[in-house]
């Protein structure tokens, strides 16, 4: 298992998810991999089941989810409303992964304003909204340490919040590469 798309089939399978919800799907090979029997796509600037800005389909939408996966616009505060959002459309026991939460390097991670390599890959700092919902949430958040790190936000298990922050807004590149106790990273999804 090394993919992204490895990961949400194994929860698909293992938890018997029936229902899986995709912010953010780029060219559409991980939407199209991905073994759910009811799937739905969101994107504003792809072919998507719907072809608008999450904020837009989590405010129309009703349906309930068992898995989502977040992987659309590489900024913190889009990536932590796109969770939150998510929580509320989840269903009991359900997963959130959220993808990009491993940058291997500044550039990688720089902000929306900031990055200037687009021939690179680029992660955001995503990595500061999933800190952040790690320091908050009670339930069972790692980062699964591979394909660019996902976050997984597992509401079966609860747990203590990974701890205070401090100012998010604030930290750069070195405070991650510094704490990696705010991610909580593991080789396994268990």
């Amino acid at each position: 298992m090394n993919t992204r798309t490895d990961l949400l089939n194994y929860f698909i399978r293992e938890r018997g998810f029936r229902s899986f919800l995709e912010i953010g799907t780029a060219d559409g090979a991980n939407f199209r991999a991905v073994e759910c029997e009811h799937k739905v796509n969101v994107d504003p600037n792809a072919e998507a089941t719907f072809r608008m800005t999450s904020d837009d389909f989590f405010h129309q939408n009703r349906d309930k989810f068992d898995l989502v996966f977040i992987d659309g616009f590489h900024e913190w505060h889009q990536a932590l409303r796109d969770a939150n959002n998510a929580l509320n459309v989840l269903t009991p026991g359900g997963v959130i992964v959220m993808h990009d939460c491993h940058p291997d390097c500044e550039e990688c991670a720089a902000h929306v304003d900031e990055y200037r390599q687009p021939d690179r890959s680029w992660c955001g700092d995503v990595w500061k909204a999933f800190a952040l919902l790690r320091s908050e949430l009670r339930y069972k958040t790692y980062v699964w340490d591979h394909d660019w790190g996902c976050g997984v936000i597992d509401t079966a298990e609860s747990a203590e919040p990974a701890g205070r922050l401090p100012d998010v807004e604030r930290l750069t590149f070195a405070d991650f590469v510094a704490h990696p106790e705010w991610m909580g990273f593991v080789e396994k999804p268990f």
